[in-house]
């Protein structure tokens, strides 16, 4: 009974002195050492850790964290409680490999708090002391397989607690997960969001004696806020919920506030139970070696030293407490390795991509950023890498060092396209922003090696495809160069080098323009042509065109050079090199002298009126052979008869009559002609059903003229038969008749050659075609390389193959090396010259009088004329014509009369039509001239015969009396 009571009295005074008594009366769990956490910025954040990240102490609250331990480091504390109580601690962690991740983390910790003797009772109890002592290991695994910012850890600890001759030992056991996220941006500021949730103090109950005490099983959940930027000021922010077995849950939050990451200042507050003040206060000072240190020595080159301090605020019952901490910790990249190609590998694609692992900074605020460095000599590398350990700013100038490939990045791979073949070295340095240095490491060190096995580049043939056009361009046709690739790699981004050097001239292309025979070498260099081959695998052939152009005309040697610059290594250089000699093609212009008139027409168009009057000679009623018969112009009758076939419903009516002055007059002898002409009509092939006869009529007896010609002349156009239609018919069956009077005269179309060809001709054709016809003609040589002139005339048998259309044409040619050619296709116009000498309109009129033969006429008349005006540039003028009778001057007056009122008419009948042209027509309108009987109606035909105005026949005087329409276009006479 004694050592029970012994037992819980010490038992109370130690749990007041160690902060874990409450005004709470309930049963207690034991072992409250455990929930005392070690590290003096801990305990001024009130212990607010759990989702701290840059803290060594913070694996205590949630050995999660112990994941983001940095490469090594180790801390200490020690505290200064109340009564002489203390508390010291000691932790040391590094990275370490295991067989599932290179990332692990362990460490190994030691805490002991020691209470001095005491004695409340000293008349009974003799005095005693205590102490607790805790030794832990500490493991942490990023999940780098999920995520690189997710870490679970465990802590294994060993507690052996005393008190005075008692004694108990156990294991206790703690688990934890912590994440983070990935740094992002407020501003100008970064900030990260860290998450941690822990149940700690696992573990069977501690036993003294009989009696178990139940171990402090905890679980805590916090949240911690990182803000702030590498240089300049940090903030953290954490806030942890903490749920003590057999105690009420509470909420501590913690801040710190750090400058320069020289100075810190952190404070916390947590609504716990028990006696102290809720509110603690730390400060921290940090030497680094990028920014406070002691000299080189201190805290060490890549190192940082931190010294934390905190305290407690005085309570009712115990003094003010101190706390004091240190850590010691590397600040640079963490230690990453080479992944791939592997070191001395092979490769077989020039496209590789270099891979390594992540070198972890553990800065919150700080970047990693990868300059990978890749060339084919590793003295180059080795230089680099070396400066970094002697002059590390020499190094920062040195990697902007011209190598095969230079770049940085933020990732852990770098592709590397289109190498060339051969060794290659290269190196990965992770910088942060404080430009400390890590190296990937590898079996040979910091420098890995690879190698692309050698292509074998060969040109297997040199050919051409010439030109088959003859031009005057300096163009010949496009060189094929055939590429190998014979070795076991690609070959990549090299030259082919195309050089063209004149071996024989024999003109020069402006000398050929010029008609000079001047072939003297220009001083000038050999033409040389490259291209870039981007990829040659192994065991392909590429095919690379040149377009060949030179103004030197002759034989030329043609040479083709891979990798004229030694840009690859290749196994046998000899094959990189191949020569042939080439012919140019012909060069020059074949054309046409005359490319447009091979067959000249001259046409005399005469539009005849149809005279309806048929005269016959004194007491006759026989039709006369002029009206019947064809002789140099179609007969009146046999145009009547075709005009009435063509019109069946179309009716004429004739009426015969007889002169009481020239014939034996009588009905019978009116009717008798009107018969004749029926007759003739009929045997033409008029339906008689078309044909109406009038009854014949005895014109009255008329005195005669004093000119016994004259009089002859007048007696005869009295002996008649008079054939008329209806109106409605009249434009049909009385429009005149066309006379077309066509000469025609042949000739050759010429075609000259300038051309010329280096190789000898044996064989040649020009090739005519129109869109019906087709012919050719050979060449004949007269020089072997000369193509002469030649001449050709079309076949006009059938000019309608060929006149009036496009006919193209082209040359063709064969030289002796069998090379075929042929100019380009040109066109030529085959055209007909022809020339309408003279077109006449003419309009037959009353004898006498200034009155058309029809009223017809003059509709048909001004309608034709205003069509034909409507084009602004043709003039128009009225010429008056009489038959010879009469006196001259009789006839002047008359054909002037006859040519002044068809002309005021025409303007009347535009006026009337009130159209927008019309007085632009009016104004275009000659002066009306008036020309007697000096100009008979006549045509110089191809036989040279004069007819139809001939005043000795009815015929040819009742033609002479007209009005002629004359139309005039920029001044030529239509």
């Amino acid at each position: 009974m004694f050592k029970i009571l012994l037992i819980n009295r010490y038992w109370f005074v130690l749990g007041l002195l160690l902060l874990c008594s409450t005004i709470d009366a309930q049963v207690r769990s034991g072992a409250a050492f455990l929930k005392m956490l070690p590290g003096a910025r801990l305990q001024s954040m009130a212990g607010a850790h759990t989702a701290i990240l840059d803290d060594p102490h913070a694996i205590f609250a949630n050995p999660g964290t112990a994941g983001f331990l940095r490469e090594w480091q180790w801390a200490a504390s020690y505290t200064k409680w109340i009564a002489d109580i203390s508390n010291t601690s000691f932790i040391y962690g590094k990275a370490i490999s295991t067989p599932w991740s290179r990332q692990s983390r362990f460490a190994l910790g030691v805490q002991y708090q020691g209470v001095p003797e005491f004695n409340n009772n000293p008349a009974v109890l003799p005095p005693a002391s205590a102490s607790d002592f805790v030794a832990s290991l500490s493991l942490g695994q990023p999940l780098t397989f999920f995520s690189d910012f997710i870490s679970i850890g465990a802590n294994l600890k060993y507690l052996s607690s005393s008190l005075a001759h008692y004694s108990a030992r156990g294991f206790v056991y703690d688990f934890g997960l912590t994440a983070r996220t990935t740094s992002f941006r407020l501003g100008k500021l970064a900030g990260a969001l860290a998450f941690g949730a822990a149940l700690n103090q696992n573990g069977k109950d501690l036993v003294f004696e009989q009696t178990g005490t139940p171990l402090p099983k905890t679980s805590r959940a916090g949240l911690a806020f990182y803000l702030g930027s590498h240089k300049g000021l940090n903030m953290v922010l954490s806030a942890d919920y903490i749920n003590v077995k057999d105690e009420k849950p509470y909420l501590a939050v913690g801040a710190e506030v750090m400058v320069n990451r020289i100075l810190a200042l952190n404070a916390g507050y947590d609504t716990g139970s028990d006696l102290f003040k809720k509110v603690s206060f730390g400060a921290s000072i940090r030497l680094d070696h990028v920014g406070l240190s002691l000299g080189e020595a201190f805290p060490g080159r890549h190192n940082a030293f931190r010294l934390d301090f905190a305290t407690l605020d005085d309570a009712d019952f115990f003094s003010r407490t101190y706390r004091g901490s240190a850590a010691h910790f590397p600040t640079r990249p963490e230690f990453f390795q080479f992944v791939s190609p592997a070191n001395d590998d092979s490769l077989m694609s020039p496209d590789v991509v270099l891979r390594w692992e992540k070198a972890r900074d553990q800065d919150i605020y700080d970047k990693v950023t990868y300059h990978v460095l890749l060339d084919r000599d590793s003295s180059n590398i080795a230089y680099i890498l070396s400066s970094y350990e002697t002059n590390p700013e020499l190094f920062m100038a040195l990697l902007q060092s011209k190598l095969a490939f230079n770049g940085q990045t933020e990732h852990t791979f770098m592709p590397v396209d289109q190498l060339s073949c051969g060794d290659y070295y290269w190196a990965i340095a992770a910088i942060d922003q404080d430009e400390q240095v890590r190296f990937a490491e590898g079996p040979a060190g910091t420098i890995a090696h690879f190698v692309l096995p050698l292509p074998d580049v060969e040109i297997k043939d040199i050919e051409v495809e010439y030109n088959p056009y003859i031009t005057m361009d300096d163009y010949h046709g496009r060189v094929t160069v055939t590429l190998h690739n014979n070795g076991e790699q690609p070959a990549r981004n090299f030259k082919i080098r195309f050089v063209d050097e004149i071996d024989r001239l024999d003109y020069t292309l402006d000398a050929l323009a010029s008609a000079s025979n001047d072939a003297i070498l220009p001083d000038q260099p050999p033409s040389i042509l490259e291209a870039t081959i981007p990829h040659l695998a192994a065991g392909e052939s590429q095919h690379v065109d040149f377009e060949w152009h030179s103004a030197l005309l002759g034989i030329h040697k043609i040479t083709a050079i891979a990798d004229p610059d030694d840009h690859i290594v290749d196994v046998n250089r000899d094959n990189n090199l191949a020569t042939k000699i080439l012919h140019t093609v012909p060069k020059g212009v074949v054309s046409a002298f005359d490319s447009v008139n091979v067959l000249q027409t001259s046409t005399l168009l005469i539009d005849i009126p149809l005279i309806t009057e048929i005269t016959f000679d004194p007491n006759s009623f026989v039709v006369k052979e002029e009206y019947s018969q064809q002789k140099d112009l179609e007969p009146i009758l046999k145009v009547i008869a075709e005009r009435l076939q063509e019109n069946p419903q179309m009716h004429i009516q004739l009426q015969g009559f007889a002169d009481p002055n020239s014939d034996q007059a009588t009905d019978s002898l009116a009717n008798a002609r009107a018969a004749a002409v029926t007759k003739t009509l009929i045997a033409f092939g008029v339906n008689e059903a078309q044909i109406d006869i009038l009854p014949g009529s005895i014109l009255p007896l008329k005195r005669m003229r004093s000119n016994e010609q004259d009089s002859e002349w007048l007696l005869e156009e009295r002996r008649y038969v008079k054939i008329t239609t209806n109106r409605e018919n009249s434009h049909v069956l009385l429009r005149p008749l066309r006379h077309k009077d066509v000469q025609v005269e042949e000739s050759d179309i010429r075609f000259t050659s300038d051309i010329s060809s280096p190789a000898p001709l044996y064989q040649g054709s020009v090739h005519f075609s129109s869109d019906s016809a087709k012919d050719f003609c050979e060449l004949v040589f007269t020089e072997d390389h000369k193509v002469p002139e030649v001449s050709w005339r079309p076949n006009l048998k059938t000019p309608q193959q060929w006149l009036n259309k496009k006919i193209q044409y082209y040359l063709s040619l064969t030289d002796s090396l069998g090379r075929q050619f042929r100019s380009a296709t040109q066109e030529l116009m085959l055209a007909e010259d022809a020339k309408v000498k003279r077109q006449i309109l003419s309009v037959p009129l009353q004898f006498g009088k200034t009155d058309p033969l029809a009223d017809f006429y003059w509709q048909e008349l001004f309608e034709y004329a205003k069509e034909t005006m409507v084009d602004s540039s043709i003039h128009l003028r009225f010429e008056g014509h009489a038959c010879a009778i009469g006196s001259a001057e009789v006839n002047k007056r008359l054909s002037q009369a006859r040519a002044q009122r068809f002309d005021r008419e025409f303007k009347q009948f535009l006026r009337a039509k009130d159209e927008s042209f019309s007085e632009s027509i009016i104004q275009r309108i000659e002066a009306p001239v008036g020309l007697g009987e000096s100009e008979p109606l006549s045509m110089q035909l191809t036989n040279g015969a004069t007819v139809i105005g001939d005043n000795s026949t009815s015929l040819g005087r009742k033609l002479n009396r007209r009005i002629e329409l004359v139309f005039y276009k920029n001044g030529i006479k239509h």
